[in-house]
């Protein structure tokens, strides 16, 4: 559960998906998009240079660039991710898909399939504003 809620660290087999973006054309969408492809290729832990993705990550557009969950990040975008290497290499080679979308803007990607990955940006767990545990019933 920590590693899904990125409290705790993750390492494992994975890739490193490197953005390069020299004029900075990669928008919020750009990454979202990536983040749910490497989802939907089975990604258990990603993270965006240094800023853990979660379940509740959000992505927005900034005179700056692009900011992650409130946090701005910058390219090259190093996106880590612990799954299944290859069949997250290859959703990001999915013709239209990442990679595409990336070269159709002016930028570059490198995708490096490895043994082990390390996932270790981590959040700090906050208590909820509004939900509240159910208490569980006895029989």
């Amino acid at each position: 559960l920590g590693i899904l809620a990125g409290t705790a660290k993750a390492t494992g087999p994975g890739i490193v998906l490197t953005i390069i973006d020299p004029d900075r054309k990669v928008d919020a969408p750009v990454l979202l998009d990536t983040v749910q492809e490497l989802r939907a290729a089975g990604a258990e832990a990603i993270q965006i240079n240094d800023v853990r993705v979660v379940a509740n990550t959000w992505f927005t557009d900034t005179e700056d660039g692009v900011s992650v969950t409130g946090v701005a990040v910058r390219p090259p975008y190093v996106i880590r991710a612990v799954g299944d290497a290859n069949a997250m290499a290859g959703a990001m080679e999915i013709p239209g898909g990442v990679t595409a979308t990336v070269r159709r803007v002016g930028g570059d990607t490198d995708v490096e399939i490895r043994d082990e990955v390390d996932v270790d940006a981590l959040l700090t767990l906050t208590s909820p504003q509004y939900a509240q545990p159910v208490p569980t019933s006895t029989p």
